[in-house]
Order: C-alpha cells, then sequence, then structure tokens
C-alpha cells in the first residue's frame, strides 16, 4: 500500500504540472494518504476509518482546517467521484487510477486498460500519463 500511495503522489504531481486550477497541497496529501486506515481489502468497503485517521494525522501536523476538509472529502470519495466536480478531484482521481493501473507486476489486457482511459480518467494530462506508460510496457 505505501508503494501505491507513492506513486499515486507521484503521478499527481505529474498531473498538476499539465492541468489548471486546484490546490496542489490538497491534491498530494490526498494521493499520499488515502490508503491510510487500511488494512485490508475487506475494510475498504467503508471510507469512514480512512478519512478519521487522515483527519488525525493532519490535526497533529497542524494542517489549516479548510485544507484538511477538502482533503478528507477526496479522501472520502476515493472509490466514487460522482458528485465532486473539481481540478483537485479530478486530479487526485487521475493519479489513483494511474496508480492502481501501473503499479506492480501484472496488468489487465490492453483493451481494458484503453476503455478505463477513456471512460474513467478525467483530465488530458492523466490520459496522456496512461497513454505514456502503455507505450513503457510495450502495450
Amino acid at each position: 500500500m505505501l508503494f501505491r500511495s507513492v506513486r499515486s503522489m507521484e503521478f499527481a504531481r505529474e498531473i498538476l504540472r499539465g492541468e489548471t486550477g486546484g490546490d496542489p497541497k490538497v491534491v498530494l496529501l490526498a494521493s499520499l494518504l488515502h490508503e491510510v486506515g487500511v488494512a485490508d481489502e475487506a475494510r475498504r468497503r467503508g471510507d469512514t476509518e480512512e478519512v478519521h485517521a487522515v483527519r488525525r494525522i493532519l490535526e497533529e501536523a497542524s494542517v489549516h482546517w479548510s485544507v484538511i476538509d477538502r482533503v478528507c472529502r477526496l479522501v472520502g470519495c476515493q472509490h466514487t467521484i460522482d458528485g465532486l466536480d473539481t481540478p483537485e478531484a479530478k486530479a487526485a482521481w487521475d493519479a489513483d487510477s494511474l496508480a492502481g493501473l501501473f503499479t506492480g507486476e501484472e496488468f489487465p489486457d490492453v483493451g481494458r486498460i484503453r476503455d478505463l482511459i477513456e471512460k474513467r480518467f478525467k483530465t488530458k494530462t492523466g490520459k496522456e500519463i496512461a497513454h505514456r506508460e502503455m507505450e513503457k510496457r510495450n502495450m
């Protein structure tokens, strides 16, 4: 999980360089911390544990409450972006999607990845990165 979170943050940083709008601090924190509190796949059904854990970490780090609230909103919606149409949400969503697709040794079939890129990705930069990552893997 840690490696995927770091990869998500790296992808988020790259997406932010290509997109306008949104607070980079919010996107980077959400991308790095979105897996906090998840011990196993079964616990992923309830995002409230993740949100509480992230809120505690950020409060202990004396992060401003408005940043904490926005980060927690993104973490709480990491499995569905419905209702969040902000530049921050789109960047964090794409970063997590990229980390999910391109972290590890096994990858879904090429047709499925291409379909996910067109249907799931929300930013132009995220789509460009996904296509680049596919080329790097000769997909």
